[in-house]
């Protein structure tokens, strides 16, 4: 089988589970190889016919990972949606001490996230379980619509099959079931005025108009964050969900090294607060094509060619990082170019040359990527600065006079 813990950058997030796809392909060439070289007639058909069958198992296996990990990412989805809504609302008084007030759509999505808990809890008796499903149909009977019928019915019928006695393993469709018609009421504004402020669709449709593209694979209408767009695509093309279908059936590469490049990248230059922006707008497919294309896929010193060792580091420490000022290190290497003060004057004039090349082709192919900078740069700039609040101090005077005429007017200070 593939082991989980050998698997470099695996952090059991669901993309990243593209990585186990990979090790069977590379263990299936290998053994391809071994089989041609080595087996002739029928015995090399047996062989190719063991080998497509224990491929096979292989990926089976992989996908009921998959399966599980999905199914455990969605239920924590759930909760953490469910406790973001019943969250009171928290601010830093002036004493630096935290105040918190629950409002009553907060105490309306804490009711709800309760009921939703009970739910799903599977230690519960009979008994109990009937006594939530009561609570349950008064709760979602305040609303008459489509949703809340359906509950409604549900719920009778899972009240009439407890009475029955049934088994709980035989009603574990109609509870999963219950439970989604819930989770679906929880989210809808009209039922929980809070969810309004954390669900993904907005509830303004005009809002919608913008930054929503057409996806030509699964034809879905999606936000913009869902589409990876190198930083020279002119045209939307299919979303991260259909790239990651086609890469998973088809090449099956690994891109979780290029992404924890590209994190390894954000980190450094993030830590360095000198002004770098470039990084920010680079994609993965764009880490890809400058480790593949412009430098090889190896070290531009020692020719290491272990992806997992190499880094992309700034060519001119003194200067932000961006695809023509940059460099394919290994790690041991990347540490010392580090303290590099002249590259001129710290490598050979063939190297440097070699490296200035590079740079050329990088530069050529992000061209885009100097012209969205200063785009940014001038929205940025025209900008409005914003205004320091002001503070107004009232002081009153301790001691009041009984004629209003004596009275001193309140003195008030701007700071």
């Amino acid at each position: 089988g593939v082991s989980l813990e050998r698997c470099p950058h695996f952090r059991g997030v669901l993309r990243d589970y593209i990585y186990l796809y990979v090790s069977p392909t590379v263990w299936r060439r290998e053994e391809l190889e071994r089989i041609n070289s080595t087996t002739v007639g029928p015995e090399r058909k047996a062989a190719l016919c063991a080998l497509l069958e224990r491929e096979a198992e292989l990926i089976a296996g992989i996908s009921q990972h998959r399966t599980v990990a999905g199914t455990a990412a969605q239920e924590k989805a759930v909760e953490r949606f469910l406790d973001a809504t019943a969250a009171p609302k928290r601010w830093i008084a002036y004493d630096g001490n935290t105040t918190e007030m629950a409002t009553p759509y907060t105490l309306r999505a804490a009711q709800l996230r309760d009921l939703y808990q009970s739910l799903t809890s599977l230690a519960l008796s009979a008994d109990e379980r009937l006594d939530v499903l009561l609570t349950l149909k008064c709760t979602v009977k305040e609303h008459d619509c489509g949703l809340t019928r359906e509950l409604v019915s549900l719920i009778d019928r899972e009240a009439d099959l407890l009475v029955r006695d049934l088994r709980p393993q035989a009603m574990a469709g109609l509870r999963k079931r219950i439970a989604t018609l819930f989770f679906q009421y929880c989210r809808t504004p009209l039922f929980n005025p809070e969810a309004a402020k954390h669900i993904r669709v907005p509830q303004d449709p005009t809002s919608l108009r913008s930054n929503v593209y057409y996806c030509r694979s699964c034809c879905q209408y999606l936000p913009s964050t869902d589409f990876e767009l190198s930083t020279n695509s002119r045209v939307v093309g299919h979303c991260r969900r259909c790239d990651d279908l086609d890469n998973e059936a088809r090449s099956r590469d690994d891109l979780t090294i290029y992404r924890a490049m590209l994190r390894q990248l954000h980190k450094t230059e993030e830590a360095r607060k000198d002004g770098s922006h470039v990084i920010f707008l680079i994609q993965e497919c764009d880490i890809r094509y400058l480790v593949e294309t412009i430098w090889r896929g190896q070290s531009a010193l020692s020719g290491e060619s272990d992806l997992a060792e190499l880094r992309l580091v700034r060519w001119e420490v003194g200067s932000p990082w961006t695809p023509w000022n940059s460099v394919l290190l290994t790690r041991e290497e990347a540490q010392a170019h580090t303290r590099v003060h002249s590259v001129s004057e710290s490598y050979g004039a063939e190297f440097v040359a070699k490296v200035y090349q590079k740079h050329v082709l990088a530069k050529t192919y992000f061209s885009r990527v100097a012209e969205m900078v200063e785009s940014m740069r001038s929205k940025v700039a025209d900008l409005p600065l914003p205004r320091p609040p002001e503070h107004v101090i009232t002081a009153r005077s301790p001691k009041i006079s009984a004629h209003p005429s004596s009275q001193q007017a309140p003195t008030v200070i701007q700071s």
